[in-house]
């Protein structure tokens, strides 16, 4: 693994979700973002904030000098998510926590529209959109279009009153493209799924006719199944009704005995969408282990994998497969990369990426159908993977490289590979299994990417100082990979730092056109 200094004085720039949208070869990426005040009057503040990029990696806004605020109360702004508008720039959601008063502790959703020259479109830009706000705490947002320049929300509603103490529902919202909120007459949310059980992480996808399919876990809270959990799903119209089941209850998507939880989705092309889980071993034998699968849902609802009895079987090994992202593969199935980490053996502990192509009928595509492609594999850990597409039907693996021991204890890093259609490795020399994305001294974790228009990719992260006067700081770094693997910004050296201040800056989000 090649190693970098990199220059703070860059120059004039110094619980899942749906494939990302590209990125032409000419155009500009905003970044969106949590601001952490480190000290002074407002220590311990939380804000979110952008920076548009160009295709060079060069700063736009205000000169290259600041960031946008795109909210900046006295409440905790936090755990940004974001789509693109459609004329450039975008719609943003965060969760909003009270910080005195008497709802201190409460958490609600926001949002603001960002246009392409960062002005804020919503409330004149003098303060958010709220599009959930009740006496339960809403957290943790899931966004996709509507298809007409507005948003479909969804998020968890954890009840905060002492009758439905302990539930989590899950509730949706509609916005406009004027910031208009569209369900409840505007005073409440869709419900998507509300039952006595725990419904939480939702995950969505744009139906392509104005409404939006969600997937989220379901905890049994009583009997016999209590602790259990299962996947289930539902399908909101343009109007917020629920369509699958009546209207009367989510549907199934998976039940075992073992543990169902972390799904993600994609389209499957026809309406429908395939959805990818865990599954956790509930019984002593089975204790601890962790495999993936699938499922694929009809625009109606049906089951269409296993005869509906089942789910398919992506990863079973001994080993703890865990952590998937998935993208559509363009001909009705899917790409899924994830991590794999031994239980046993010499390399127990250690983590490695594999990934596996699901064709639309539910058959494993890689490696004849047996086992699954390893991705990216070293005397580092890695972890955290998130796929994008590379436009020729295969995918871009990028990841974070944790140091495992030796002179680089403690250091993360991020890495990237592309697996071709049919599972071949494309990148790395000399029996490298993968190139470097940002290697510096810092820690470089928590990714974004986005599949550029020219067959790579464009990655955001976060970099924390772990020596000097800023020791603790973060900013987000940021480097653009060709369809060979090849660095592109800085001429192919150090990261481009694409926001920094006296605030830290984490948690980036990226959003193309």
């Amino acid at each position: 693994m090649h190693r970098f200094l990199i220059v703070l004085l860059v120059v004039a720039v110094a619980c899942a979700l749906s494939a990302p949208a590209g990125l032409a070869a000419d155009e500009d990426v905003i970044v969106v973002f949590e601001q952490h005040a480190p000290q002074g009057e407002n220590v311990g503040d939380v804000d979110v904030a952008a920076m548009r990029i160009s295709s060079s990696g060069k700063l736009v806004w205000a000169e290259g000098q600041r960031a946008v605020d795109i909210s900046s109360a006295e409440a905790l702004e936090s755990n940004p998510r974001a789509i693109p508008d459609g004329v450039g720039g975008a719609v943003v959601v965060f969760e909003v926590e009270t910080r005195t008063g008497e709802n201190v502790g409460d958490t609600e959703i926001a949002a603001q529209r960002i246009d392409a020259k960062g002005n804020l479109m919503w409330n004149e830009g003098a303060k958010s959109v709220l599009v959930a706000a009740s006496k339960w705490a809403e957290t943790n947002p899931a966004i996709v279009s509507d298809g007409q320049g507005g948003a479909i929300v969804f998020f968890e509603e954890h009840a905060r009153d002492e009758k439905h103490a302990g539930d989590i529902d899950i509730g949706a919202q509609r916005i406009s493209a004027s910031g208009g909120i569209l369900w409840g007459g505007g005073e409440r949310s869709a419900e998507a799924a509300a039952t006595d059980q725990l419904e939480r992480c939702p995950a969505a996808i744009p139906d392509g006719a104005g409404g939006a399919i969600v997937v989220f876990e379901m905890e049994a809270r009583t009997g016999e199944n209590a602790g259990d959990t299962e996947i289930y799903a539902q399908r909101l119209d343009a109007q917020g009704n629920r369509l699958w089941n009546n209207g009367e209850k989510p549907v199934m998507v998976a039940s075992s005995t073992w543990a169902e939880a972390n799904p993600v989705l994609v389209s499957d092309g026809q309406g429908g969408a395939i959805v990818i889980f865990e599954q956790r071993g509930r019984s002593v034998e089975r204790s601890g282990d962790i495999d993936i699968a699938a499922q694929r849902l009809s625009p109606s609802g049906q089951l269409m994998w296993k005869d509906g009895e089942s789910s398919v079987s992506i990863a079973d090994a001994e080993d703890i497969e865990q952590a998937p992202s998935v993208i559509p593969d363009g001909l009705g199935g899917a790409i899924v990369i994830f991590e794999v980490e031994p239980r046993t053996g010499e390399h127990a502990g250690d983590t490695e990426i594999a990934g596996q192509r699901l064709s639309g009928n539910g058959e494993l595509e890689w490696e004849g159908g047996s086992g699954y492609t390893l991705i990216a594999f070293s005397e580092w850990a890695e972890k955290k993977p998130i796929a994008v597409p590379d436009g020729q039907g295969g995918a871009i693996a990028v990841f974070e490289q944790h140091a495992r021991g030796g002179e680089h204890a403690g250091d993360i890093d991020v890495g990237a590979q592309r697996a071709s259609a049919t599972g071949e490795l494309l990148w790395g020399n000399e029996g490298e299994s993968s190139v470097d994305v940002s290697s510096s001294v810092r820690l470089e974790r928590t990714i974004a990417a986005l599949p550029s228009g020219s067959g790579g990719v464009l990655v955001a992260f976060e970099m924390e100082s772990r020596t000097g006067d800023s020791i603790g700081d973060a900013d987000i770094g940021g480097q653009l990979i060709s369809s060979a693997g090849n660095a592109l910004w800085n001429e192919g050296g150090e990261s481009v730092l694409l926001t920094f201040s006296k605030w830290s800056e984490k948690k980036p989000v990226l959003v193309g056109r």
